[in-house]
């Protein structure tokens, strides 16, 4: 099972480098999750294309229901709030990044992320992560 974070989703479907590599670590038929605040940052990357990196309203858009589409299932945060507050605390990060990792130890799930630090808090604390390092 995989927890996919919005940022790596969007580098797969612009099938960068780094969305490359993470589209060939993903198995035939595995299970791709995510914190149903995923719609939310993917929406705000889109934004993002459009108003400060001068893309198509069309291919922003694209990117974001593509992102969307590689997610089977979206968890709800409100179930999580309290323990990724306590964690994000606790690791000195951001709440929206501490979803994921929250869900990723729950489900006993390898996490998709290009956050370095993201990554760091995964190894400390035992939780499966991919890590692209500059040869991948």
């Amino acid at each position: 099972m995989i927890v996919l974070d919005s940022n790596a989703a969007i580098n797969i479907v612009k099938n960068t480098d780094e969305g490359k590599a993470l589209q060939a670590l993903i198995l035939d038929n595995e299970e791709v999750i995510a914190p149903d605040l995923f719609v939310y940052e993917v929406s705000n990357i889109v934004r993002n294309y459009i108003q400060f990196k001068n893309t198509d309203i069309k291919t922003a858009m694209d990117f974001g229901r593509n992102a969307c589409g590689l997610v089977d299932g979206f968890v709800n945060c409100e179930d999580m709030w309290d323990e990724v507050t306590a964690e994000a605390v606790h690791n000195q990060h951001s709440s929206y990044d501490i979803f994921y990792f929250v869900l990723a130890r729950r489900n006993n799930a390898t996490l998709f992320t290009l956050d370095k630090k993201l990554q760091e808090i995964c190894v400390k604390n035992k939780v499966n992560c991919v890590y692209l390092d500059e040869e991948f």
